[in-house]
């Protein structure tokens, strides 16, 4: 295996170069969970945002559809 002697010891520098890369790991991996969490906050605050726009196109369309059935089926003659 690279890294260890004939005696079965880790090269020291080696290991150093690994703590280091597990250190850098570490914090990447911190700043990604604080980005999941910051998502999430805003998805949770979304939530319901999504449900109102939906139940306004639903209530338009509806109304939308009523007023050109009227126009359809009832005839205004002058």
């Amino acid at each position: 295996m690279a890294g260890l002697t004939v005696s079965g010891e880790i090269d020291p520098q080696q290991f150093g170069e690994l703590r280091a890369t597990v250190a850098q790991l570490e914090r990447t991996m911190e700043d990604l969970n604080g980005t999941v969490k910051r998502l999430t906050t805003h998805f949770d605050q979304a939530r319901g945002g999504w449900k109102v726009l939906i139940a306004v196109a639903s209530a338009g369309a509806a109304a939308a559809t009523a007023f050109s059935w009227i126009l359809d089926h009832v005839s205004v003659r002058p």
